[in-house]
């Protein structure tokens, strides 16, 4: 958990705002200005890395936007490379 939270820092992503956690598989990045979750979950999954759209759990129209990044089982290299790829999507979504 430590270093996926280091690793998503270091990218400096604007915009996202990290939700720590001591346990669990996945860590919760809350979306700032309403950037649209479910676009920037389609846009990583072209670049082969799957995030969840934190919108699309909810029922009914109030309705968080964020996104859920998995790393269990994921090796520190790997992650590297998915969060490289997803900054500019991120970035773009938040308008920079």
């Amino acid at each position: 958990t430590a270093e996926t939270l280091r690793l998503i820092e270091e990218a400096d992503l604007e915009g996202l705002v990290i939700r720590p956690s001591d346990a669990g598989m996945h860590l919760v990045g809350y979306l700032e200005d309403g950037a649209d979750d479910q676009w920037i979950s389609r846009q990583a999954r072209r670049k082969d890395v799957v995030l969840q759209a934190l919108s699309s759990f909810y029922r009914g129209t109030a309705r968080k936007h964020g996104l859920l990044f998995g790393y269990a089982g994921i090796s520190e290299p790997v992650m590297q490379r998915a969060i490289a790829k997803i900054a500019p999507i991120i970035k773009s979504a938040a308008g920079e």
